[in-house]
């Protein structure tokens, strides 16, 4: 796996797992598809995304400066 991976199952590991955590997703990771071959090829497979709510991000700025092969531009 990556080293990403290492970061993100050691932070699970310490996390509480009664805590909430609440997240403001876009773009590709609400395209199922997309996201469920993500996880296999990183090694996610296990990942389930929580049930979301519709939600409005007031007065924030996005960078999309990764490259992403789903699109054929940068995220």
């Amino acid at each position: 796996m990556d080293s990403h991976y290492d970061q993100v199952m050691k932070a699970r590991q310490g996390a509480d797992p009664s805590a909430t955590r609440l997240y403001f997703a876009y773009s590709t990771i609400l395209d199922r598809a997309a996201f469920d071959e993500w996880k296999q090829q990183h090694g996610y497979g296990f990942f389930e995304l929580p049930e979301g709510r519709l939600a409005e991000a007031v007065d924030v700025d996005l960078v999309y400066d990764f490259p992403s092969r789903w699109w054929g531009c940068l995220l």
